[in-house]
């Protein structure tokens, strides 16, 4: 994401947010602050500090080169895999920030470059 001259409006943060598939509590986690402080940011009620916007920044590139990469390197004829919730997601991998909600959402946008996939379950014999 561009590097940004002007403060980031609530609606840009929320609408970062949304793009991302988090939860205004999961992006408070990414962040380290608490949910009350990513809520006031969200509802515009304080502003939001040029850290923050980097922050938000630099995850909307992580989130792109996952998308940008699994579309270049995921074999055709395999599934695209993914976790039904949070917990398996979480227990299978250790120390990642982000939520099995981000990854369906990660998934969701390689699909529509790469109609030749699907989305199956990791848990899923049939998939």
């Amino acid at each position: 994401m561009a590097e940004r001259t002007t403060t980031m409006t609530a609606a840009e943060y929320r609408a970062i947010r949304e793009h991302l598939g988090l939860t205004g509590d999961d992006l408070a986690a990414i962040l380290d602050v608490g949910e009350r402080q990513g809520r006031r940011w969200e509802n515009g009620a304080t502003r939001i500090p040029a850290g923050v916007t980097r922050e938000l920044g630099a995850l909307v590139d992580a989130t792109d080169a996952e998308v940008a990469r699994l579309i270049a390197e995921h074999p055709t004829g395999r599934p695209l895999l993914t976790w039904r919730d949070e917990e398996t997601y979480a227990a299978d991998n250790p120390g990642t920030q982000w939520s099995a909600r981000w990854h369906r959402g990660v998934v969701a946008r390689v699909l529509t470059a790469r109609p030749d996939l699907t989305i199956a379950y990791h848990d899923d014999p049939t998939g």
